[in-house]
Parts: structure tokens; sequence; C-alpha cells
């Protein structure tokens, strides 16, 4: 009986912390947040790619993938990533490149090669996060249209 009303308390108390984080502190976390990582404090912009984004790319074929980025960085460390993705949700990256980042603003070139899965587009994205940071709403995106030549030859 005892370990069950332990349990029963430690459910108690889970539940009144996530009621008081969900009504009065979310507004406050959730501004402080919005504050920390508007587009005027950080930013990250891409200035280039390659391949050009008026080429498709192709079903099984290899490319390096590269961006040039210019960003301004507020916090102390953080970093800028290169992820590519197929234009599906569901599935994991294709290609991840990240580079470590300090406060200031500055450009930054990264480079992943990847062999094209079977999708209709790949999807480009370069994130900006601060040291110790597990999201973030500061990003610039691409899209590449992917033809696959088989699909092409049966019809």
């Amino acid at each position: 009986m005892r370990d069950r009303d332990v349990t029963k308390s430690r459910y108690v108390v889970f539940a009144a912390l996530l009621l008081v984080f969900v009504t009065g502190c979310t507004g406050t976390a959730r501004q402080a947040y919005r504050e920390k990582w508007t587009s005027e404090v950080h930013s990250v912009r891409i200035i280039s790619i390659s391949p050009d984004l008026s080429t498709a790319l192709y079903v099984g074929e290899n490319y390096d993938i590269e961006t040039t980025v210019e960003y301004s960085f507020k916090e102390d460390r953080g970093s800028i990533s290169l992820v590519i993705q197929r234009g599906e949700f569901g599935y994991p990256p294709i290609g991840v490149v990240s580079k470590p980042i300090t406060k200031g603003e500055g450009r930054l070139t990264l480079k992943a090669n990847i062999t094209v899965p079977e999708t209709k587009a790949v999807q480009v994205f370069t994130p900006l996060t601060a040291q110790g940071d597990t999201s973030t709403r500061v990003l610039d995106m691409r899209l590449y249209k992917v033809v696959d030549r088989r699909k092409q030859t049966e019809q």
C-alpha cells in the first residue's frame, strides 16, 4: 500500500508542476525564448548554394552540396549546420555538417556529399543554434527538384 501512495504522490506533484508550467510560467518562458531567438537578435541567411537551384538533382547521383551563409550571433558559442533531407517527412537526414561559431557576424561555407534518394525534392536547411540548446527558430532553407530518370524511361 505504501508504494502505491508514493507513486500516487509523485503523479500529483508531476501534474501540479505541469499545470503551473502550462498556465503561468509558459507565457514568460515562451516570451523569453522568442526574445532570445527573434530574427532581430540572431540571423542566418544562405547567400550562395551549389549546385544552382535551377538545376534538378537526379535520383542515385552523387552531389557536393555547398552553401555559404552570412550570420549574426549574440551568444558566446553556437553552431551553424547544413542539414540535407528528403522533401517528405519521416526520414533521417541524408547529409549533416556543423561548424562552431562565436559571438559576432560572419560568413561560413558548409559542404556535404550526398547520394540523392528516391524523393520528389531535396531540402537544404542551415539552422543556427546556441550551445546547449536543442532546437532553434533561426534558419534558412532552399529546395531542389529531384528527377528519377528510371521513371522517365518507363513512360
